[in-house]
């Protein structure tokens, strides 16, 4: 069943499955880590989120994550819902998830123009995420469920089809999600606040600053608490903590190497699994 942020009960867990883009697996802790710590000690947890990952790579990690472990009560299943224009696939031995179509280097420019269409990303991923949110429903597992932007998000990327009758369709399975994470981390102006800047040579140039749009572990715990979360004084003490790190480190090296140290820290009870 789908439970509202109020009705967090994380000591009654034994296994938690987390599923979603970078937005839920990424070099410094998300909200899923947070909600995570939130547990008892040894609770184990399975995060199936991926960078670029869409949500057709979403709900077929979801399956299969369910054909593995067998969710059961007991066990939680934390979700965040990507963007739409992506196009996830999975070939040979592993996914391919470039993430957003306008600013991926997979596809090229022809295959954008003959098949990229925002309101048809829309059916799609509104059918999807309505499926997804009926399996959460009807499982015997709790779960909580996000949209990370509003659905009409990739509007201000192509503007060539109207799509608010699917909206409309979809207005009662929007209307149960809680308010999405962009309204607690926008900068005002139609864009993110960046959660981080830093030098990324590889992205940025080396005379630049990458200003990563990704929330940081401070943004993610006022986004859970905006929505209804209690988070224990000793999380927020730890999110702190790493908000004081994350702050005083400026490349994107350093930054993934305090990262990767704080998914070691966390031992066997935080695994970055692939169901296939």
């Amino acid at each position: 069943m789908i439970l509202h942020p109020s009705q967090y009960n994380p000591k009654k867990y034994n296994r938690v499955f987390i599923f979603g883009c970078s937005f839920t697996n990424y070099v410094w802790p998300t909200w899923a880590n947070i909600l995570h710590f939130e547990t008892n000690p040894g609770t184990l947890a399975y995060n199936y989120g991926a960078a670029g990952g869409g949500n057709l790579f979403i709900i077929c990690q979801m399956m299969a994550a369910n054909q593995k472990h067998n969710f059961q009560q007991g066990d939680l299943i934390l979700t965040m819902w990507s963007t739409f224009c992506r196009e996830d696939r999975y070939i040979g031995h592993r996914w391919e998830v470039p993430g957003n179509l306008w600013t991926q280097n997979f596809y090229d420019e022809q295959f954008l123009m003959k098949y990229a269409c925002a309101k048809g990303y829309t059916v799609r991923d509104l059918a999807l995420i309505s499926a997804g949110t009926e399996f959460m429903r009807g499982s015997s597992a709790d779960s909580f469920a996000f949209l990370s932007v509003p659905p009409d998000w990739d509007r201000q990327y192509n503007k060539i089809h109207d799509f608010d009758n699917v909206l409309d369709l979809y207005q009662d399975l929007i209307n149960s999600y809680p308010q999405v994470m962009y309204e607690s981390v926008k900068d005002g102006h139609g864009g993110w606040v960046n959660g981080h800047k830093y030098f990324w040579p590889n992205v940025g140039g080396n005379n630049k600053i990458f200003q990563d749009y990704h929330p940081n572990t401070g943004m993610y715990l006022k986004y859970l608490q905006d929505i209804g979360f209690n988070i224990s004084t000793d999380t927020q003490t730890r999110v702190s903590q790493y908000m004081s790190q994350l702050q005083t480190l400026g490349h994107h090296d350093t930054i993934r190497e305090w990262g990767e140290g704080i998914y070691t820290n966390l031992g066997n009870y935080f695994w970055k699994e692939n169901p296939i």
